[in-house]
């Protein structure tokens, strides 16, 4: 399995808070969304790339590497599920246009958009993964 995520420079530029994604169970009055979607926004991109790795360790996959190199090609999070083929999967903090989800459709690469990635950080199992 291969993850790839989106360049997240301007985001740990503008805010380089760094955090992780709290579980979802009361807080300030918040609904749970917003509080998974703050959590997010404030990440870092290291922040972000071992929050995906966690999520995917949490869903059953094993051998879940965040890669370091420079010359990893895109490939940020590499990644074994269970009882799958090799799968792509493009994790974004937004979402894609048409056009993009079609070549990704095309490419056989799984995009995961803002709302699947809310759903998944806030406990649903990812439907690649099932």
């Amino acid at each position: 399995m291969r993850v790839y995520l989106l360049d997240m420079e301007y985001l740990a530029r503008t805010q380089p808070v760094e955090n992780s994604v709290q579980p979802v169970d009361g807080g300030l009055g918040e609904a749970p969304a917003d509080q998974v979607r703050a959590s997010i926004a404030a990440m870092t991109w290291q922040a972000f790339e071992r929050h995906v790795a966690e999520l995917l360790r949490r869903d059953g996959c094993t051998d879940v590497v965040v890669r370091q190199a420079r010359s990893d090609r895109g490939i940020d999070i590499t990644a074994r599920a269970v009882d799958r083929f090799d799968i792509a999967l493009y994790v974004a903090t937004c979402n894609f246009s048409h056009e993009a989800q079609a070549i990704a459709d095309l490419s056989g690469v799984i995009t995961v958009d803002r709302d699947d990635l809310e759903a998944w950080s806030a406990g649903v199992r990812l439907t690649a993964l099932r």
